[in-house]
């Protein structure tokens, strides 16, 4: 009884560890950062222009947050706070929690674009 016990708690650890290991991963093919930047500027419109944030947002975060952005192994994006861009961007770069940084795997435009994205579709 003990022995089943142990077994379901390393299966349980290491199915909880794959998860987190795939929300960081992505399928799309992004470039490299020309510049970081620390904290969300919050003037992103300019920056993401010509890039389609929905297509990003799939790509590398609805894995976790759901495509409708209604949460998943995430929180849900449409409620979660703080939520103005320059949040969602630092939240992006950063990390923080269960997610994982996207500062070397996305370009500052393509965070603007997945920024812009999930504004858009709160309002």
């Amino acid at each position: 009884m003990r022995a089943r016990i142990v077994i379901t708690f390393i299966v349980l650890v290491v199915v909880m560890a794959l998860v987190a290991i795939g929300c960081g991963a992505s399928d799309a093919t992004t470039t490299t950062p020309t510049a970081a930047f620390s904290e969300g500027t919050g003037t992103t419109l300019a920056g993401a222009e010509g890039l389609d944030g929905k297509a990003l947002f799939e790509a590398n975060c609805a894995r976790c947050h759901g495509r409708d952005l209604d949460g998943g192994v995430g929180p849900t994006l449409r409620t979660y706070t703080p939520m103005d861009i320059g949040g969602i961007e630092t939240q992006t770069l950063n990390g923080g929690g269960q997610m994982p940084p996207f500062r070397d795997v996305l370009s500052e435009a393509e965070i603007a674009a997945i920024a812009n994205y999930i504004v858009g579709v709160r309002d």
